[in-house]
C-alpha cells in the first residue's frame, strides 16, 4: 500500500489546479499547514492555480522562510498577485 503522504505529494505534483480548489475548500489552518510542509517546488504551483486572494492568505500563514520560498519557487506573475493581496 502506498503511503500516504507519497500519495498527497503525487497529487500535488501532477494536479496542481485541482490541490488548489481542494485547498481553498478547507480551513484556512488545515490547507496551509499542507501546503507549508511540501517542498517549495511542489507547493509553488498549486499556490500558482489558487485565486489571488486565496494564494495571498496561505501566503501569510506561513513563517517567513517559507513563504519566501513557495513565492520565490513561483513565476514572477504569481508572485506579483499574491502580494497585490497582500
Amino acid at each position: 500500500m502506498a503511503d500516504p503522504s507519497d500519495l498527497t505529494l503525487t497529487y500535488l505534483a501532477e494536479h496542481p489546479a485541482e490541490a488548489a480548489r481542494v485547498l481553498e475548500s478547507l480551513p484556512l489552518a488545515t490547507s496551509a499547514a499542507l501546503l507549508g510542509s511540501v517542498p517549495a517546488r511542489l507547493g509553488a504551483p498549486v499556490l500558482a492555480a489558487m485565486r489571488a486572494p486565496a494564494a495571498a492568505r496561505h501566503a501569510l500563514a506561513q513563517d517567513g522562510e517559507t513563504a519566501l520560498a513557495l513565492l520565490s519557487a513561483a513565476s514572477l506573475q504569481t508572485t506579483a498577485a499574491v502580494l497585490r493581496h497582500v
